[in-house]
């Protein structure tokens, strides 16, 4: 018998399960729709709010469509299946089945190695979180989390097509590649060799997640802050993990190892797992746990149960404001008693000098040339500091600095010790007034001249 005669394989899993159709549909169809609904309120919270376009919440939104893909893979197989007479499915549907389920269990992996590596970035080295974690770089490897379980897969399942096959019986609730492997007639080295060198690559991911909590909980131990930290994002990502790790172990042990003597509903129980208890947990969890998730989806809920509340009354109140929209008016009424009347740019370019702008190459380079031994300012920023961080921080304080300069304001109080982030600036605008001001001056001003003292006078 070869592979072309083999048209359909019959799921004797669930010869143990007959008598519990009834109640297993129903259980089943609520489990994905509960799926369904708490990953998809996830996903579109984070892709709706500007301030969870981090990396860590776009793995965490990665980790949740990965979800929704690998059940959609099981669940409305296995929901039809509970109401058939006989439980088959085709060789190519089997073969589909197993790319969808295990490419989805490995990128499932792939994505908790990647929070884990942000982690390790955001606590262990703080200041150099968004030169690290920049978007480039956060899209590469989202990408590289789905195209590599997806070509670890793609080879499995070409070498699994090439066996033939010496019986159609799977003893699972689904299609599972160690089984369609274990009926081949012929030799099945390759297939061996290449799952076990599957198994050492992701066992090498569970060894880099382990060296990162290492380093987590050493650096969280100094601090409270880092110890916060910690127990908000990392202990829902660790428990996540465990549960994944947990059941896949079992499932691939089981597999190729596993006795005849355990008894089918444990078998079964194990084998689906790790396919409905992580997509449920996860962003359970995570939404619970996450501040910043949990504010979001409780603010959007409580607006639509309202708008919702007064769409059934017909109420629509013209003459009260909520609490929400008087703050912000407060505020801006507040701060706009600073504002400037008159616009310093259009003051230099009547005077006929040019605007008063700085480049990022000036702000960088004066960044750079900063003598990281002088004294800190009040604000604890050494120039070390602005110094090494120099290209990540050019951005940010050349659009701080030409925003100073627009409204002529001062990006900070007066203080009696400077910033050095102030010094930076009035570095800045010294340069450009030396090239700005005409040299008509005064023989006694000592000021914007090179090597001129207020003790020369």
């Amino acid at each position: 018998m070869n592979t072309s005669s083999i048209v359909v394989f019959s799921l004797t899993g669930f010869s143990a399960i007959l008598n519990y159709r009834a109640i297993l549909f129903s259980l089943t169809l609520l489990c994905y729709f509960l799926i369904l609904v708490i990953n998809m309120s996830l996903i579109l919270t984070i892709i709706s709010d500007q301030n969870l376009h981090e990396p860590m919440y776009i793995f965490l939104c990665s980790l949740c469509i990965n979800g929704l893909y690998g059940t959609a893979g099981f669940f409305p197989k296995f929901a039809f299946d509970l109401l058939s007479d006989t439980q088959v499915i085709s060789y190519v549907g089997c073969l589909l089945q197993v790319f969808v389920i295990y490419s989805n269990a490995k990128a499932d992996y792939s994505i908790l190695v990647l929070m884990a590596y942000d982690r390790y970035v955001a606590i262990c080295r703080p200041l150099e979180y968004h030169t690290v974690m920049s978007v480039r770089r956060t899209a590469v490897l989202v990408t590289l989390s789905w195209l590599v379980p997806v070509c670890c897969q793609t080879i499995v399942l070409i070498l699994t097509s090439t066996l033939k096959l010496c019986g159609s019986n799977i003893n699972k609730l689904y299609c599972e590649n160690w089984s369609i492997v274990k009926l081949a007639c012929g030799s099945t080295k390759a297939n061996d060799v290449v799952g076990l060198i599957g198994i050492s690559f992701y066992c090498c991911h569970a060894l880099c997640i382990a060296c990162s909590y290492v380093q987590l909980v050493k650096s969280a131990l100094k601090s409270r802050e880092g110890r916060r930290k910690f127990t908000q994002t990392c202990v829902p990502h660790l428990f996540c993990l465990l549960n994944v790790s947990t059941a896949l172990l079992f499932d691939v042990m089981y597999s190729r190892y596993g006795s005849a003597s355990v008894s089918q509903h444990l078998k079964n129980f194990m084998s689906i797992q790790f396919l409905i208890i992580p997509p449920i947990l996860n962003p359970v969890c995570y939404g619970l746990i996450l501040t910043k998730i949990r504010k979001r989806m409780t603010y959007l809920w409580t607006r639509k149960r309202e708008q919702g509340i007064k769409n059934i009354t017909g109420y629509n109140s013209t003459h009260t404001s909520s609490t929400h929209s008087i703050l912000p008016h407060n505020l801006n009424c507040f701060f706009t008693r600073f504002d400037c009347q008159h616009n310093l740019q259009n003051t230099w370019e009547q005077q006929g000098l040019s605007p008063l702008v700085q480049s990022p190459h000036e702000v960088r380079r004066t960044l750079q040339h900063i003598n990281p031994k002088k004294a800190t300012g009040p604000d604890g920023i050494s120039g070390q500091v602005l110094k090494h961080f120099a290209v990540a921080l050019t951005a940010v304080l050349t659009y701080l600095f030409n925003i100073s300069l627009e409204q002529a304001l001062s990006p900070c109080a007066s203080m009696a010790l400077t910033l050095v982030v102030m010094k930076c600036f009035e570095r800045l605008i010294l340069g450009h007034l030396k090239d700005s001001i005409p040299f008509s001056l005064d023989q006694h001003q000592f000021a914007y001249r090179a090597n001129c003292y207020s003790v020369d006078l």
